[in-house]
């Protein structure tokens, strides 16, 4: 979805994550987050702020809640989803599961915070 840009591609994958739940989803969803080319969770939740992302945002407010919760609350199963991937596919094995676990964790927090957001 090139045109969406990030705010629109991250809305729509975590209304995508939070109806499927399909890993994949999670791992998108978090890895986008830790490596957009704005630079990290905050300017990334800048980008779904925009103006012109208003109705979407109000549209999928529900779903990125949802989405952001099953990364810091519970079991935290997106974090591990995320760190799962990671760890089979990563080009820095030095980094440990439970890193990635954390990574994860720390920017959906992030993200949310700068959104105004309760996950």
């Amino acid at each position: 979805m090139r045109h969406a840009g990030l705010g629109g591609y991250l809305l729509t994958k975590a209304a995508a994550a939070a109806r499927r739940a399909l890993p994949r989803d999670f791992y998108d969803f978090a890895y986008v987050l830790l490596h957009n080319d704005r630079g990290g969770p905050s300017r990334a939740a800048e980008s779904v702020a925009a103006d012109h992302l208003a109705g979407l945002l109000t549209r999928h407010r529900a779903d990125l809640i949802v989405t952001l919760r099953s990364y810091t609350a519970g079991d935290r199963s997106a974090a591990h989803h995320y760190a799962d991937a990671m760890r089979s596919s990563s080009s820095n094995p030095a980094l440990s599961y439970e890193r990635h676990v954390e990574d994860a964790t720390a920017a959906a927090l992030e993200f949310a915070q700068t959104l105004g957001l309760e996950p």
